[in-house]
């Protein structure tokens, strides 16, 4: 279904699960795009967006970029949205909220597991999932 990480532990018939919907309801992000969503519609800022998304930013093409450019550089009302205080609010809270439920995560499966927790705590810590593997396999 939506799990993230399931373990079972057949000594004690336990199960661990960390599903997407509680990392979501953790993170907060689901809230923050809601209230995003609602800003956007309020300020007519899809609009905006809808007319910069018709031109390809990655083009290599030097006339396609440019024409990127002159759109983005029409719509300068993106900049102020996305500079408002409020928008730096959500996503540093976003982030503070992901790095507690990192934390919380590596906390139960402490409990669960010391040796499981010592791989899973220096894989989260570095980002690095092909050490994950190495070790699971």
């Amino acid at each position: 279904m939506g799990n993230i990480i399931y373990a079972l532990d057949e000594r004690d018939d336990k199960t661990f699960r960390y599903t997407r919907a509680q990392r979501r309801h953790e993170t907060g992000r689901k809230k923050h795009r809601k209230i995003l969503e609602d800003l956007k519609k309020k300020k007519d800022i899809n609009v905006l967006e809808a007319d910069i998304g018709k031109t390809n930013s990655k083009s290599c093409n030097y006339s396609s970029f440019r024409q990127y450019i002159r759109i983005k550089n029409k719509k300068r009302g993106l900049d102020v949205f996305y500079e408002d205080i409020l928008m730096r609010k959500l996503k540093l809270r976003e982030k503070i909220n992901t790095q507690r439920s990192e934390n919380k995560l590596l906390n139960n499966l402490k409990r669960i597991s010391e040796s499981l927790f010592f791989v899973l705590e220096t894989v989260m810590r570095t980002n690095n999932y092909a050490e994950l593997l190495r070790h699971l396999i």
